[in-house]
């Protein structure tokens, strides 16, 4: 057994590893949030804003394109165009 390794109660070797996640959890608090600026910003915008797919499928539009466009919701909307 190598030194600083650790004997399980049936005699057998095991290796114990540590992780130290602080970076990752720091960069998924990160992450989280640049997507709640970002959704904040998308949602609260004066001017109607969507996003497509190639094929001209709506993905995601705000309250302001919505209420431009005289539909009640996001989804009646994609109902229409699709």
């Amino acid at each position: 057994m190598r030194p600083g390794g650790v004997r399980w109660g049936d005699g057998d070797a095991v290796s114990l590893s540590i992780l130290d996640v602080t970076q990752r959890e720091s960069s998924d608090a990160a992450l989280r949030d640049s997507e709640a600026s970002y959704r904040r910003l998308f949602e609260n915008v004066p001017d109607g804003v969507f996003c497509i797919t190639e094929n001209r499928k709506l993905l995601e539009g705000n309250p302001a394109l919505v209420k431009m466009l005289g539909y009640d919701s996001l989804d009646e909307l994609r109902n229409v165009l699709a």
